[in-house]
């Protein structure tokens, strides 16, 4: 059974690409003396293309499991 549910991965994404959205607005900032760095965007790129293929997998029949079987020789 994977460790998310196909809902919890669709909902992560939606956190993801809102983040990615807020750090391309400005990844970094100061008001007032104090200074603010957004997190990374390369990382957050990546956690995007996780959840993408991971919601992939689970909306595959089956749940993403593959069968494969083989005769030996």
């Amino acid at each position: 059974m994977p460790a998310w549910t196909l809902s919890e991965a669709r909902a992560k994404l939606d956190e993801w690409k809102l983040a990615e959205t807020k750090v391309a607005e400005g990844q970094a900032y100061a008001i007032a003396g104090r200074a603010m760095t957004r997190a990374n965007l390369a990382e957050i790129r990546q956690t995007i293309q996780f959840y993408s293929n991971l919601i992939d997998k689970l909306e595959r029949p089956g749940g993403g499991i593959r069968i494969r079987t083989g005769v030996p020789a």
